[in-house]
């Protein structure tokens, strides 16, 4: 008959055995969360002709049996290389096995541009190049963010302009 101390032992090593293959498992999942591609939805003035919006939509997929929350969305716009202005999406939860659209928006003034305003003010066409990495923690025991894994993404698309 095993003693009290072995059982209890036994039972310790199990329970930090399963945690540390849950979160093996949550770290490996984490890293497998997708970003296919990211549209451009317009490309449109806030404040005639200096103030523009540029809104996106990125669609991140988890195919797996896990439910992540992304802790940010961090995106870096660029035009025809010229770097326009970057801003972040925080806490956004992602489902078990889905895909999950997210719609970002940034503003700037084309008056920070310099030759890529002209671009954009008189070509009918012009490159967005939108950089950046998604934040996810991955939790011990589902609830104490141990660490966090940084997804780069990196897309660009040509914007015919009307």
């Amino acid at each position: 008959m095993p003693s009290k101390t072995t059982i209890l032992a036994t039972v310790i090593l199990l329970v930090i055995m399963f945690t540390g293959l849950d979160y093996f498992f949550m770290y490996q999942a984490a890293q497998n969360l997708k970003t296919d591609e990211i549209e451009i939805l317009g490309l449109t003035p806030v404040k005639l002709p200096y103030v523009w919006k540029i809104t996106l939509l990125i669609n991140i997929e988890n195919p797996s049996d896990y439910v992540f929350e992304v802790e940010r969305i961090i995106y870096k716009v660029y035009i025809n290389g010229t770097y326009v202005g970057e801003d972040a999406r925080e806490s956004i939860v992602i489902p078990a096995k889905s895909k999950s659209s997210q719609i970002l928006t940034l503003e700037f003034d084309i008056r920070n541009l310099g030759e890529a305003a002209l671009i954009i003010l008189s070509s009918n066409h012009i490159e967005v190049t939108v950089k950046g990495t998604i934040e996810v923690p991955v939790k011990l025991l589902r609830t104490l963010p141990v660490t966090t894994v940084s997804l780069p993404y990196t897309y660009t698309k040509v914007l015919e302009i009307a």
